[in-house]
């Protein structure tokens, strides 16, 4: 007997060359803890998170989420679940970078009700 099992849905948008994701949006859903997988890229920032979909900014200030990972230039910021950081510090981080973030995270949320 053949069984098939659906392991991951996925969405990517952006731009493509020779069938390479090159910038834009990766939203995943699938059977792995936490379900959930976003990233946003482009030619300046990358951000990377991981957790469920659903007030992801309120989470992060407040130390509800699972990975986050910010990159641009210089400044790199990785924290998640076990890592040790000062929940304060990384609340004025993420507000220092909100309105850089936020249509990424508002887009997140977007695309990851259509999986």
């Amino acid at each position: 007997m053949n069984e098939a099992t659906l392991l991951e849905n996925q969405i990517r948008t952006g731009t493509f060359a020779k069938d390479q994701w090159v910038t834009g949006y990766d939203v995943r859903h699938g059977e792995y803890d936490p379900p959930y997988y976003f990233m946003y890229k482009d030619a300046k920032m990358s951000l990377e998170m991981m957790g469920e979909p659903g007030n992801m900014l309120a989470g992060l200030k407040s130390g509800y989420f699972f990975s986050f990972t910010y990159k641009k230039g210089n400044v790199y910021r990785n924290v998640g679940v076990g890592g040790e950081f000062s929940q304060k510090q990384f609340t004025t981080f993420i507000k220092s970078v909100e309105k850089e973030i936020k249509p990424h995270i508002d887009q997140f949320e977007k695309l990851a009700k259509q999986l």
